[in-house]
């Protein structure tokens, strides 16, 4: 982005206001159709048949019966599957299984019916016999030599090692070591809308309406299963009923593209509630053995973690979160030495995905809570500590050594937070707790990467077209899954060409109409695709220009000269910058570590109070220092610091799905707990802007940041009440009561 560009908030018209999300209207009221409403003349109805063990062989798959179904007008199954593989890393999935039975809830068959009663019945009719097999459920007892291998070359499925300085020296000689082993839990995602969608084959197109936060990925996994030209698969994935990752990877478009394919009619799948959180990606549980070193002054001086993952049974994302997690382990901290190993394990457990923070809130927790128990050995006060050892911008990463970038606000948002009267006046609010309860606040910090990182092609595109009538349209991605970036996408459009903004009509989601431009994650939507919008509306400004128009321009005048002169489309890519200080990593490593160049921060302070009987935790407030840039439109960046913090609520106190030897046990939000409007605290939100260069009129990612010190702030706050150590999530009253009475969990 230009230096003018970077400087524009201070005289633009939309960019920084909070204008009301586009089709709000009709969000709110219940009237948008989603992808899930989709009706179709003709259409069928499917289903899936699944597994019902999470390891085994499947030895016969009888459908005859299912076919004589009265309405089932089609039974698929592997045989029915050209490359019978999906994986958009590593491709270790089938899409219908016909061997080896690697979790529960596996696809095994697919039935499309001429109702949804038919479907069902069909689905019913098919017989499986199976020969069961131990489960592989806990991921350390997979990397034994003696567990069953779930794929061939056994259960790591990767192992991530980094060390910068001599880590051991450095902890040998630290006046404090913080040694624990700290453990999250798995979390369902929980969107309002469980997911589904239609396909149609015609013409030997395929169009598949589908909720997918990566439309570009799921056309490539369909073309490959059928073998087939990309080209020939079309991916419309808006408007998506929430997703936080749970739709960024698996075989669902592929199954709607072989049912239509083989009746030659539509075909709808609305997914269960209960199907979903049985069979759906989750996050990934880390166990995590911290030791943590400062010496007297309360300077950090080495950090050693060793990480292990449940990957569940397929790769999916797991690479992706592995990475992330290393490069977060160290937090927005500097310190001269640091060492990170980290092991994914393939198990029989649910397949761990893509969720809102990418493994960096399972990083956050350990680091956050040692340094919290190293204050108190030194007699420091942690906000202080934290104030010490907060990266600047120019500092070496401390795993990494590559250099921080100009724009990251860390001290800032931590002074913001130490600054704000429930930090302040901690004291005075413990001293007022009345009954059963005891007050407590605490305070958590956190860092995260904008963008995929460095060497991983990280691009967005948008096309622009300028009609005769000067009207504007434009299609960019990547699109939203329940955020509305194209509100995001057309204030910045208004201002970089100066139109109004309700003039300007954006359309996102369609792998037909807008360039690829990779997935709605990675704190990117706004930072990479509002990039390349803003990149296309400078172009069409110089074309304007190099055509004779000067301010104002006449725009019915620029549609019809560009018009004519075949200048009237515009299409443009917008690359994210990569590292160029790479500090003591060496140019191999960069691939396999793909550090960030820009970062975001968020600091948490929360309230708490704890029942000294019970152990419940009450959460009363929590105030959010994020650190975004430019926020574009501030109201949405207090949507997303809310939500996340809601979400960050139940990671840290009630989330926790339920496994027992790989077979799911909380498969209804009767039996999973989740925050609701009852458990909103007060919340508050402080925006510490300043400027990326390299963002759309200087804004950056923060969807995911504002979640990761949630938890830690609680847990410490927690800590703060009633003088316990949460070693583990979530910190249901059980186990806040056990550790107040000193017993084991």
């Amino acid at each position: 982005m230009t230096t003018e560009s970077v400087e524009a908030p201070a005289r633009t018209r939309y960019v920084g206001r909070s204008v009301p999300t586009r089709d709000a209207d009709v969000v709110v009221t219940g009237e948008l159709e989603y992808l899930t409403d989709m009706t179709l003349p003709n259409m069928l109805h499917g289903k899936i048949v699944r597994t019902n063990v999470p390891h085994g062989r499947l030895l016969e798959l009888e459908t005859e019966a299912a076919r004589r179904v009265p309405g089932v007008v089609a039974v698929l199954t592997a045989a029915d599957v050209p490359n019978n593989i999906l994986g958009a890393i590593v491709p270790d999935q089938p899409v219908l299984v016909d061997g080896l039975i690697r979790q529960f809830g596996d696809a095994v068959a697919l039935v499309a019916g001429t109702t949804v009663a038919a479907a069902e019945a069909g689905a019913a009719a098919i017989q499986m016999k199976v020969e069961t097999m131990p489960a592989v459920s806990d991921p350390r007892e997979a990397l034994r030599a003696s567990a069953p291998s779930l794929h061939d070359g056994g259960n790591l499925l990767l192992e991530l090692t980094h060390e910068r300085g001599d880590v051991d020296q450095a902890l040998a000689g630290a006046a404090v070591v913080v040694d624990r082993t700290f453990l999250t839990q798995v979390q369902e995602h929980v969107c309002l809308e469980p997911g589904g969608g239609v396909g149609q084959y015609k013409n030997g197109q395929f169009t598949i309406w589908a909720g997918t936060q990566l439309p570009g990925n799921s056309q490539s996994e369909v073309a490959r299963a059928l073998m087939i030209d990309p080209e020939d698969v079309r991916i419309i994935s808006t408007p998506i009923g929430g997703s936080f990752g749970s739709k960024a990877e698996g075989p669902f478009p592929i199954f709607l593209a072989l049912l239509a394919k083989a009746t030659d009619r539509p075909v709808r799948i609305v997914l269960t509630r209960e199907e979903v959180m049985a069979v759906g990606v989750k996050r990934h549980p880390f166990r995590v053995h911290t030791r943590l070193g400062l010496d007297r002054d309360g300077r950090i001086v080495g950090l050693d973690t060793d990480a292990i993952v449940d990957a569940g049974p397929y790769a999916g994302f797991s690479p992706a979160v592995l990475s992330i997690a290393a490069e977060a382990s160290t937090g927005p901290y500097s310190m001269p030495n640091a060492r990170f190993r980290g092991r994914a394990a393939y198990t029989n457990n649910s397949n761990g995905g893509a969720f809102r923070g990418y493994g960096v809130p399972q990083m956050a927790f350990p680091l956050e809570s040692s340094i919290l128990e190293a204050a108190e050995r030194l007699e420091m006060d942690a906000a202080e500590i934290k104030r010490r050892n907060i990266l600047h911008p120019g500092d070496p990463h401390a795993l990494y050594g590559h250099t921080i970038g100009p724009s990251f606000r860390g001290a800032e948002t931590l002074d913001a937070v130490i600054d704000h009267p429930w930090w302040r006046d901690r004291a005075a609010w413990k001293e007022q707790a009345t009954g059963p309860w005891e007050r407590g606040t605490g305070i958590a910090a956190a860092l995260k990467g904008c963008g995929y990182g460095s060497a991983k092609g990280d691009r967005a595109g948008a096309r622009l077209q300028i009609s005769i009538d000067g009207s504007i349209t434009i299609w960019a991605g990547p699109n939203h899954s329940g955020q509305f970036i194209e509100t995001a996408y057309a204030q910045v459009a208004a201002d970089a060409l100066r139109r109004p903004y309700d003039e300007i009509l954006v359309v996102v989601g369609d792998t037909e109409l807008v360039p690829e431009s990779g997935s709605c994650a990675a704190s990117r939507s706004l930072y990479m695709g509002g990039g390349a919008v803003l990149k296309a509306c400078e172009e069409l400004i110089s074309r304007i220009r190099a055509v004779g128009l000067a301010d104002p321009i006449d725009w019915n005048e620029a549609g019809e000269r560009l018009g004519a002169k075949g200048l009237a489309l515009v299409e443009v890519y917008h690359d994210a910058p990569d590292v160029t200080e790479l500090g003591e990593m060496h140019p191999d490593d960069v691939p396999r570590l793909h550090p960030h160049r820009v970062y975001s921060s968020a600091v948490h302070v929360a309230r708490v109070e704890v029942n000294r009987f019970t152990g419940q935790v009450e959460v009363r407030g929590i105030a959010c220092a994020v650190d975004c840039g430019i926020a574009v439109n501030p109201a949405g960046v207090v949507g997303q610091t809310e939500g996340a913090i809601l979400q960050g609520i139940g990671l840290a106190l009630m989330e926790d799905f339920k496994l027992e030897a790989g077979v799911p046990q909380t498969t209804s939000l009767e039996t999973y707990l989740i925050p609701t409007a009852g458990d909103v605290p007060e919340l508050e939100t402080i925006i510490v802007e300043g400027g990326e260069e390299t963002g759309p009129f200087g804004a950056k990612g923060i969807a995911e940041v504002v979640l990761v010190p949630t938890a830690p702030a609680i847990t410490a706050a927690i800590r703060d009440a009633v003088g316990v150590v949460v070693d583990r999530l979530p910190a249901t009253p059980e186990t806040v009561y056990r550790l107040m009475e000193g017993l084991k969990s």
